[in-house]
């Protein structure tokens, strides 16, 4: 099936708007990433953290490794009964994501 050439006005508009979304994309996340790219409002219990950096690494996500920061092993024991403790120290060891039991960004629940 033959297609009709586009007309030569074409290329450098779709130049222009590429670039002009390409630099507002980076402007907007350098300025104010939070805004730009939050997937929604963070639970009742994390209200209190302000920087994604807080638990999301660079292009892996949240990990565990941040998660423990300040969840520690005396946190849980301080906190929370012992079997629940216990679970946590457990997965942590085990290697088991976080993740796998706990979401963010819903909102306060």
């Amino acid at each position: 099936m033959p297609y009709l050439p586009l007309p030569k006005s074409v290329g450098p508009f779709v130049t222009v708007v590429t670039l002009v979304l390409v630099v507002w994309l980076g402007y907007a996340s350098v300025r104010s990433p939070e805004d730009l790219w939050a997937p929604g409002h963070l639970s009742r219990y994390h209200t209190d953290i302000t920087k994604c950096s807080t638990c999301h690494t660079p292009f892996l996500g949240p990990t565990t490794s941040k998660c423990v920061t300040c969840h520690t092993a005396e946190v849980f024991a301080a906190r929370s009964q012992p079997a629940i403790g216990l679970f946590h120290e457990t997965a942590v060891q085990e290697g088991r994501p976080c993740l796998e039991c706990h979401t963010e960004h819903r909102g306060a629940l």
